[in-house]
């Protein structure tokens, strides 16, 4: 399962470095697939707290599809010690999900976060499936 979330996180990342590889279409598709503008819309943190382990951060997210394409998503999110500064981020990866469908993903930090964090979703990458 890791493995093919890594493999889905790198094929987004490349089909977002690669100019020109995202498919044509009308401009409102084009935009809303090219991972900016609308597709942060797609994207609710529903929850900011630990693992099950209790010791590693964890953001759980709720993604729908508002484009007209079956669609995955890349999504970057930080966690912010009680100051607001970064002290690790992680990413989540969600594949083919249908329009007007709904889906829940997570993200879990890296490290042991501090006491009193926060979680903030950063950049998110949608892609036609």
């Amino acid at each position: 399962m890791r493995t093919r979330l890594l493999l889905t996180a790198l094929t987004l990342i490349a089909a977002v470095a690669l100019p020109g590889c995202t498919s044509g279409g009308d401009d409102e598709a084009s935009a809303k697939n090219s991972g900016h503008a609308n597709a942060d819309i797609d994207v609710q943190l529903v929850k900011c707290g630990w693992d099950k382990s209790g010791r590693f951060p964890q953001a759980e997210l709720a993604i729908e599809n508002h484009s007209s394409k079956r669609s995955s998503y890349l999504i970057q999110v930080e966690f912010l010690n009680g100051s607001g500064r970064r002290t690790s981020e992680s990413t989540a990866a969600l594949d083919d999900l249908a329009p007007g469908r709904q889906a829940k993903t997570k993200a879990i930090g890296p490290s042991k976060a501090p006491d009193d964090f926060s979680c903030n979703v950063g950049k998110v990458t949608r892609q036609v499936s």
